[in-house]
């Protein structure tokens, strides 16, 4: 199913053939634009309130050409620093996207007003329902290096996850956190 073809809307299925999902997030580069998509169990109003309004942040890297890529949703405590909520990571990988939809490589952007936009789609993966979608902008410099990192991907095709597998396999969400080449905040 080509699912850009399909308007999503907050409150109906992600997919019409589909109920239930892995909990697990899902990032995406394809048709031009870039989607998070984040399929989770039994989704608290703490988490749904965060998604849907707290700071979020962006970071990545990657190993043989393989992108890493790590968000984290918080929300300001009192004490003056903030709280994770909701946070995860996934791997990338442009040769594993269907043909269909590797329809525009991204841009490299020239000025500090370029900068790439990302859809957050927050999904009860038990049912299927959206239950918040979100955009923001990444910043210039993030921009840049992910999309001059997906375009290095494309020009590797065949490329081994092996090693990143390993990486992800072994480290926890805060020490891959360490491990990236840029940070952003959305909208920054």
């Amino acid at each position: 199913m080509d699912m850009d073809m399909i308007k999503l809307e907050v409150g109906e299925l992600f997919d019409p053939e589909k109920t239930k999902f892995t909990e697990k997030p899902v990032y995406t580069f394809k048709s031009g634009g870039h989607q998070l998509c984040l399929f989770m169990n039994s989704i608290s109003g703490t988490e749904l309130k965060a998604v849907k309004k707290s700071r979020v942040e962006f970071a990545m890297f990657s190993v043989e050409g393989i992108i890493f890529f790590l968000y984290r949703f918080s929300n300001f405590k009192n004490s003056g620093h903030f709280e994770i909520v909701v946070s995860g990571d996934t791997l990338y990988n442009w040769h594993r996207i269907p043909e269909n939809e590797k329809i525009v490589k991204p841009f490299v952007p020239e000025t500090e007003n370029q900068r790439a936009g990302i859809d957050i789609i927050l999904v009860e993966a038990t049912t299927g329902i959206i239950k918040n979608m979100r955009f923001c902008t990444f910043s210039y410099e993030f921009t840049k290096i992910l999309h001059w990192s997906i375009l290095a991907q494309i020009d590797k095709p065949g490329i081994s996850e092996e090693k990143a597998l390993k990486i992800y396999n072994t480290h926890n969400h805060f020490e891959l956190w360490d491990m990236a080449l840029i940070t952003c905040s959305g909208d920054d």
